[in-house]
């Protein structure tokens, strides 16, 4: 079934969908995990330096497959009455505008999340804000989030929204103010 949906539409006022960017977090998985390793292998008392480079390739390599799988699996909706996101590992959470009591915007290890509570008590809904087309995204919530949301009240969030709330419209223009 062809999804009217994806690739997003143009700035139209209808829903959009947003995939996830694969060569940054999939660098930002990989660093991390060859920082793990020298480590490991730091300390190591016995050198044995090749099932340790082959552990590495063996780790390096599920690390970009667990992000190619986040990839092309995992999207954000975001639609007039709410976001729909990945709520991990596999499901898919919808949660209205209204719902939302308190935002919060974290990066964890280079990777950046929008985290909506619903109630006090909630660990809260994580959102990946690491997305193919961050622009358009920001047109979305500009567009679908009254004014009023806590959404415009988080201060790191809106640091992260101005950075790519008055880019270029057109991949030319963007490379022309690059």
């Amino acid at each position: 079934m062809i999804d009217p949906y994806w690739p997003a539409p143009n700035y139209d006022g209808n829903p959009r969908r947003f995939r996830m960017a694969l060569l940054r977090p999939t660098l930002i998985i990989g660093f991390w995990t060859a920082c793990v390793f020298e480590l490991l292998l730091l300390f190591e008392e016995e050198r044995h330096v090749k099932a340790w480079l082959v552990a590495r390739l063996i780790v390096l390599l599920f690390a970009l497959v667990s992000t190619l799988i986040l990839v092309l699996l995992f999207w954000v909706k975001v639609t007039p009455s709410g976001i729909k996101f990945p709520n991990w590992p596999i499901l898919i959470r919808k949660m209205k505008w209204d719902e939302v009591i308190h935002v919060r915007s974290i990066n964890l290890g280079g990777l950046r999340f929008l985290v909506l509570y619903s109630s006090p008590a909630s660990f809260g809904d994580w959102i990946p804000l690491f997305l193919a087309e961050p622009e358009l995204f920001c047109k979305s919530l500009e567009e679908f989030v009254p004014k009023t949301h806590p959404l415009w009240e988080c201060q790191s969030f809106l640091k992260w929204y101005r950075k790519y709330q008055d880019s270029p419209d057109s991949p030319e223009d963007y490379l022309k103010v690059r």
